[in-house]
């Protein structure tokens, strides 16, 4: 048996011994089988550890077939033109520290969790689920997928959800216990004049506190079933058209009096015919009615004799009383003898109506101690 056998010298040989097969080469080694392959019953190994490559950039080996494990330090697929296909399969525990994941869903087929220092993406979604711990959030709108949204706050802060721009606070949700609140820092405006409601005929609010002037163009509050209150306050340039004031709201002693006589002109208020409508009344109209409703007497005894067809004044306080009083409301007695009246001389009878108001004629002539008498009864 050979114990080496060996062709060539020095840097260009072919060495055979009882356990290695080592040929050497100072140029290429070139295996070139006509119409076959090599084959390798047994590792292929380099000299020493990271020091050969497998291929180069000018020429690569045109497929892989591996049927383990590829353990590869660095795997830069792209930079010699083309993606890495790994065919829908699993690659896992994979650290990306660098580069873009394109055109792809991470997380499709198995969902975990992921850290991230930021992402930038032109859409997010994540399938229904929750987003926690999130300190801040720039968008430009929320939009419903269909069903409602809902922000649950939490319990007793005082501050426990807010609107603001800086340190400007629109609003705020207090959620402190047993003084829960939505606070409004800045004013409440509709965008547009007399267009929408604050509370609505079925939905009203409870009460309404104001410290500054309520800006009404018509206020309702019994068109609800409720009477408007105002605690004992004043009510002031108020200007009422329409409705009723009850009598017992009315503060008379409360005003200031007129300091002065009454005359006719001066005006009270009047229910005319008692049927609510209410009217203004001259003073002159309470002085006719009142003496309407009277029986009027006058007593004049004559000082000096008056000749036939004389006047003579009756006396009365309001002189047009007798005047323009019906002839039936008038009588007149002299002496307790009832006189008859005529319109006017022609007419034959006792007296006829004077010159002027209050004032009467009569036909005989009156003497010293004579006594007349005129009735004027209510009409």
């Amino acid at each position: 048996m050979l114990g080496r056998v060996e062709f060539g010298a020095g840097g260009d040989k072919i060495h055979v011994s009882s356990s290695d097969l080592q040929i050497v080469a100072s140029g290429d080694i070139d295996l070139e089988p006509t119409g076959g392959q090599v084959f390798a019953n047994a590792d292929i190994l380099p000299a020493s550890d990271g020091s050969k490559d497998l291929g180069s950039p000018a020429k690569e080996w045109k497929d892989l077939y591996i049927d383990g494990v590829a353990y590869i330090d660095s795997l830069q697929a792209d930079q010699l033109g083309a993606a890495l296909n790994c065919n829908d399969q699993a690659m896992t525990n994979v650290d990306i520290n660098g580069g873009a994941i394109d055109g792809t869903i991470i997380g499709a087929a198995v969902v975990a969790a992921g850290s991230f220092a930021a992402i930038v993406g032109t859409s997010l979604s994540v399938g229904d689920g929750n987003i926690t711990n999130v300190a801040d959030i720039a968008l430009d709108s929320i939009s419903a997928d269909g069903s409602d949204i809902e922000v649950t706050l939490t319990d007793n802060r005082s501050d426990s959800f807010s609107f603001k721009e800086s340190t400007n606070l629109y609003m705020k949700f207090d959620t402190s216990n047993g003084a829960e609140a939505i606070k409004i820092k800045k004013p409440l405006v509709p965008t547009d004049d007399d267009t929408v409601d604050l509370g609505s005929s079925t939905a009203e609010f409870k009460d309404l506190y104001l410290d500054g002037v309520a800006y009404i163009d018509e206020l309702r509050a019994d068109a609800l079933g409720a009477a408007l209150n105002c605690g004992s306050h004043a009510l002031t340039n108020v200007n009422i058209d329409t409705g009723a004031i009850e009598l017992v709201a009315l503060n008379i002693d409360g005003g200031t009096d007129i300091a002065a006589a009454l005359v006719d002109g001066d005006l009270i208020v009047v229910d005319d015919g008692a049927g609510g409508s209410n009217k203004k009344c001259a003073m002159s109209r309470v002085v006719t009615y009142i003496q309407s409703q009277l029986v009027q007497k006058a007593t004049l005894e004559i000082a000096s004799a008056v000749a036939a067809d004389t006047d003579v004044d009756l006396t009365f306080t309001v002189d047009g009383d007798w005047t323009d009083a019906d002839s039936s409301q008038r009588e007149i007695y002299v002496n307790g003898q009832l006189m008859l009246e005529g319109a006017s001389a022609a007419a034959n009878k006792d007296f006829y109506p004077g010159s002027s108001a209050g004032r009467v004629k009569f036909e005989f002539g009156l003497e010293v101690g004579d006594v007349v008498q005129a009735v004027l009864r209510a009409g």
